[in-house]
């Protein structure tokens, strides 16, 4: 990687998006989704 491509800052927002925003929101939802009782 040179660098020599249009989008450069791309990888320094989504590694941290994909490696940690990312599990931690679907951790909380999942989260919620086991701990609600089903409404019926």
């Amino acid at each position: 990687m040179t660098a020599h491509y249009a989008a450069s800052y791309l990888p320094y927002i989504l590694v941290p998006l994909i490696g940690l925003i990312l599990p931690i929101a679907t951790m909380g939802l999942l989260n919620n989704y086991i701990e609600n009782p089903i409404q019926e």
